[in-house]
């Protein structure tokens, strides 16, 4: 626990799909079922969302997209390996 804090018990219902990621994610024992929640919900629900993973994927893509734009009128094979970057920042 961080500074202290102290962890509060709750009851919820989940959809079968949440629980299978849930245990998907626990199953090699890295982490509790109880962290992994917290910490989905402070990410999801933050005031900080522009820190979110999402936010972070989309400036990446913005960064690439500006690349490609500007490389575009100067080398045809830089702005080849740049797209299979842009893929690749998309697909994950």
């Amino acid at each position: 626990m961080k500074n202290g804090a102290s962890k509060r018990r709750i009851n919820i219902h989940i959809s079968q799909e949440a629980e299978r990621l849930l245990k998907r994610t626990v199953a090699d024992g890295s982490a509790s079922k109880g962290a992994v929640v917290d910490d989905a919900l402070k990410l999801l629900l933050s005031d900080k969302a522009d820190e979110t993973e999402l936010a972070k994927l989309n400036a990446r893509i913005a960064k690439l997209t500006r690349a490609m734009d500007h490389s575009s009128n100067r080398d045809p094979g830089a702005l080849y390996s740049l797209l299979l970057l842009h893929h690749a920042a998309i697909a994950g």
